[in-house]
């Protein structure tokens, strides 16, 4: 082609693009111009008709005409004019008649237009680049031209422009509207949209939704919101082996950004963490303002979302804390079951401060004069708090308020105790005394120097026999006492210096 071949050919095709763009695609001197594709479905209708059709030249010379693609014969009715360019699409206008069963096309004129690439960027120049309709509108166009010639590039020009409309009309979506989120997401696939972009639409969608629900909670709409994530997050209902709180806290503070950030693998993980987030709210909105069903709750919440396990213990803790602030009012069955529950739950010091608080309200109820009622509180603190001491200092008290208590003084004997004077003294102290010891022995039926004759006869009785011998002043006496059932006599030595009226046990001996 010489160079004014080459600059006649520019101008002409400079002329054919601004009529291009100037007039409808559509139409031509002829009446509409069918693109070859769509002129295979529907040339019964145009038989007979004059007809423009449009398409890359496979076959070309001055009897046949051929289209790629075309099952219709072309047949010039004239010479043909030469053609330009070797690229060109092929516009050609005349009769459709059908031969034989045969669809020939009577051709009067032929024109050289613009290959598909050429028109793809005349259109594309021609975009509002804001409205996402007319991309997707030039997608189907050269998709519709790239399927048709199995053309790879304009196959891929397509699927350009399908992601250029869908990232413009995802730019657009209001902050808050889920419902075009999940429209979008519905269409990416036919879009050509990768999987991971449609996850983060449906994500975004289900984290709108969950924040309505959390701001205004409604049992209906909250359980198809719980049984759609279920379907649509992948591991949502998969507890997390790990748990990781510091992962949860960030997601959960911006999890649109953080669910961008994250690979694919990786996702299911997210989802857990916000569906795990809203069965949480709904357990926990089922809690009574006074924990009573707490445990009932923390059971659930170790049922269903084992890595919240620490807050099901909280609220175990909680019951329990309410229950030890009412424990003045509670049964005696149920402070020790509240108890064993502090117990169960590893925490036996708090068990045994609810049974003291318990018993020191009893003891706050109890009249000055209940002397059985303190009694029996003195032994539930040995029996429920092994606190003998305790039970010890309280009767003792008791005792000293009431000496006149015969039960009083028993207990204060069982208890290892005597009397001395108006005090309470042990009974190795009691014996540590003269008085005491000696009175310990006539209790006992048993014989301790110091005694006298009299206190010998009323801890053994008359003796068997008894020898007395006097000399300057001085009365020595030996007594025997034979015991029924023992086997050794018991010799007692007891001595009276004059004047005094009574002899004093000064040894005691066993015979052999």
């Amino acid at each position: 082609m010489s160079e004014n071949q080459k600059v006649a050919f520019t101008l002409r095709l400079g002329l054919i693009l601004v009529c291009c763009l100037c007039l409808p695609q559509s139409l031509s001197a002829a009446g509409r111009v069918f693109p070859v594709q769509e002129f295979e479905e529907v040339r019964d209708r145009w038989v007979g008709l004059e007809t423009t059709v449009e398409g890359r030249r496979q076959a070309y010379d001055d009897t046949l005409i051929k289209l790629k693609n075309s099952t219709v014969t072309f047949k010039p009715l004239t010479k043909p004019p030469k053609l330009e360019r070797r690229g060109a699409n092929l516009r050609l206008t005349g009769t459709l008649e059908k031969v034989d069963s045969k669809f020939v096309f009577q051709v009067k004129t032929v024109e050289e237009v613009p290959n598909d690439l050429e028109q793809y960027e005349v259109r594309e120049r021609d975009i509002k680049r804001t409205e996402p309709a007319q991309w997707y509108a030039l997608a189907a166009w050269v998709e519709g031209r790239g399927k048709f010639y199995d053309d790879s590039v304009l196959l891929e020009k397509a699927q350009d422009c399908k992601r250029k409309g869908f990232d413009i009309e995802r730019r657009q979506l209001t902050a808050e509207d889920h419902r075009a989120r999940m429209a979008l997401a519905v269409r990416s696939t036919e879009l050509g949209v990768p999987d991971t972009v449609r996850q983060e639409l449906v994500h975004d969608a289900y984290v709108l939704r969950r924040k309505a629900i959390l701001e205004k909670p409604e049992q209906a709409a909250e359980d198809q919101l719980v049984t759609d994530m279920e379907q649509d997050l992948p591991g949502a209902t998969t507890p997390l082996k790990v748990d990781n709180p510091a992962l949860r806290q960030r997601y959960l503070l911006d999890p649109q950004t953080v669910y961008a950030e994250t690979k694919a693998p990786e996702r299911p993980t997210l989802h857990r963490l916000l569906w795990s987030s809203l069965a949480l709210a709904r357990l926990e909105r089922q809690l009574s303002p006074d924990f009573q069903n707490g445990f009932e709750i923390a059971e659930k919440i170790d049922e269903q979302l084992p890595e919240f396990h620490s807050k099901a213990e909280t609220y175990r803790d909680k019951v329990l804390e309410r229950r030890a602030l009412n424990v003045e009012n509670m049964t005696r069955g149920e402070v020790l079951k509240l108890r064993q529950d502090y117990v169960d739950r590893k925490q036996p010091r708090l068990g045994e401060i609810a049974i003291e608080a318990w018993l020191r309200s009893k003891q706050k109820r109890l009249a000055g004069d209940d002397i059985e009622g303190l009694m029996s509180l003195a032994d539930q603190y040995e029996e429920l708090l092994k606190q003998p001491q305790t039970k010890l200092r309280l009767i003792r008290q008791a005792a000293e308020l009431h000496p006149g208590s015969a039960e009083l003084v028993e207990r204060m004997n069982k208890l290892g105790y005597r009397r001395n004077g108006d005090k309470w003294i042990t009974d190795a102290e009691f014996r540590a005394i003269p008085q005491g010891r000696l009175e310990q022995a006539l209790q006992d039926g048993r014989v301790e120097i110091g005694m006298t004759a009299k206190q010998v006869q009323r801890s053994l009785g008359v003796p068997a026999t008894t020898t007395r011998i006097a000399a300057r002043g001085i009365v020595n006496e030996i007594w025997s006492y034979q015991s029924p059932g023992s086997a050794q006599p018991l010799m007692i030595y007891l001595i009276r210096r004059l004047p005094a009226a009574e002899s004093t046990v000064v040894g005691v001996d066993k015979l052999p």
